[in-house]
Formats: C-alpha cells, sequence, structure tokens
C-alpha cells in the first residue's frame, strides 16, 4: 500500500502535532491506531474519560499526578498512555492543559552522551521572590517529558538569586539570573561565563 494511505497521511499529520478527536464515537479506538501509526515519541491522553479495560491497549501508562516516569517510558516503549485517574470500569481524563503542556519544548536541553541531561528555560521578566506556578510547572513538565531530573529558569538580571534549588516531584530546580545590560561584548563574555558556570554545576551534581 502506499505511503499516502496510512493513518496520519489520510489526516494530514506531519511532524510533532497536536491531535484532538472529537464526536459521539470511536475516538478512542481512532486515538490508539494513530498512535500506533505515527513514528518517533506519542503521548496518548484524553480529557474525558475512557473505560479501563482499554488501557490494555497501551504499551504502558502514567497518571497525571505523577508524570515523572513518562520520559523513561517514552524511551523504551514509544507510546505511552496517560490518564488522570481509574474509578471503577473508567479512566478519567487528565486536565484540558496538559496535551499541550506535554507538546511544549523548553528553550535549551543539554545533553550528555547523546542523552538529555539538563532543561533551560529562559523567561523575560523580572525575578520576584520566587518563580510563579506557571513556570514551575512547566519546568516540571519538561522535565518529566524529557526524563531528566534537573532544571535552570533563566531570568534577567544582576547576580543570582539567592533561592537556588526546590526539589519538586523529583526534579531539581535552579534559578539563575544573567543580565542583559551593556554592550554586545560584554554580554557574550557574561554568556561564557554562565555556560562555563553551567557546566562545573552540572559536572558536581552528576
Amino acid at each position: 500500500m502506499s505511503d499516502r494511505w496510512t493513518l496520519p497521511a489520510a489526516l494530514g499529520i506531519a511532524g510533532a502535532e497536536l491531535v484532538a478527536f472529537v464526536g459521539g464515537g470511536g475516538k478512542t479506538s481512532l486515538m490508539f491506531a494513530l498512535a500506533a501509526a505515527l513514528p518517533g515519541r506519542v503521548v496518548i491522553t484524553t480529557t474525558t474519560r475512557i473505560f479501563a479495560a482499554q488501557m490494555r491497549q497501551a504499551a504502558a501508562v502514567v497518571y497525571a499526578a505523577d508524570l515523572s516516569p513518562l520520559g523513561r517510558l517514552l524511551e523504551e516503549h514509544g507510546r505511552v498512555l496517560v490518564v488522570g485517574h481509574v474509578a471503577g470500569d473508567k479512566a478519567h481524563g487528565v486536565a484540558p492543559d496538559l496535551p499541550g503542556r506535554l507538546l511544549a519544548r523548553p528553550d535549551l536541553v543539554l545533553k550528555r552522551d547523546g542523552h538529555p541531561a539538563l532543561v533551560l528555560d529562559t523567561k523575560y521578566k523580572v525575578y520576584g521572590q520566587q518563580p510563579n506556578a506557571g513556570d514551575i510547572n512547566q519546568m516540571v513538565t519538561y522535565c518529566h517529558t524529557l526524563g531528566v531530573q534537573r532544571g535552570v529558569l533563566i531570568y534577567p538580571g544582576e547576580g543570582q538569586p539567592a533561592d537556588r534549588y526546590k526539589l519538586l516531584a523529583g526534579v531539581a530546580l535552579e534559578i539563575r539570573g544573567l543580565s542583559l545590560s551593556g554592550r554586545l561584548d560584554g554580554f557574550r563574555q557574561r554568556c561564557d561565563a554562565f555556560a562555563h558556570a553551567l557546566a562545573a554545576a552540572a559536572n558536581r551534581l552528576a
């Protein structure tokens, strides 16, 4: 059969996309069939409910309350089902914003031996007393999706915020500042120093 008749081709799906099905029947069967036909790593989920027995169609299952195994299971199985919780014969769905957060990508991912080791996300706003809940949740999602245990939020500003590490759902979160002021050559020097400091910290924690 020609490639143009594959399910992804028929639906016009190419690359990393968030695909949603709505309607009155057959959504779950179509969801699993499409996941099996797609290349690469695929997260399968629902924001409504499916029968708990249908979870057996997934090679691996992760619950939304603890996404920490997600990266490892995606690496092992390629396709992972994420659900909220199971009650009786139904598996309940996840929060409506979770699929989008899982598809999002951090600004930078540093790798060691070809595998993600450190997630960095830049924020274009002044750092307060602590990162807001949205920034924290997004970083934890990045780390869990990539199977990484350490993330760095980078804020504009002089020096380093005092509260540097927080343990969040198995993720060590570090806050760092990088000044954007001054001449370009000075900024480049600060970036070099910043990169060396990150590498030194990563080696101490390895």
